[in-house]
């Protein structure tokens, strides 16, 4: 699952850019979404341009915290 949502949101590239360039990365986090879910995850040092913390973030949100929806990619392929 979360290797289906990097590859429907980045290509798998890790400098990948979307959203009008409000979304970096290899899992295409907002800044603001990054924070948010490291904060609800209690990981304060997590770095929003590092792959491994995005994908770290991901894994939360979808085996703990319910937060997965919030990718499109997501929504369209275990959702709609």
């Amino acid at each position: 699952m979360i290797l289906q949502i990097i590859e429907g949101e980045s290509g798998g590239k890790v400098n990948a850019i979307g959203d009008h360039g409000k979304a970096r990365g290899i899992v295409q986090y907002w800044k603001s979404t990054f924070y948010r879910h490291a904060k609800q995850q209690e990981l304060p040092n997590a770095e929003y341009l590092n792959p491994q913390h995005q994908v770290t973030l991901l894994r939360g949100c979808l085996v703990k915290w319910g937060c997965a929806k919030e990718w499109s990619t997501y929504r369209r392929l275990f959702i709609y």
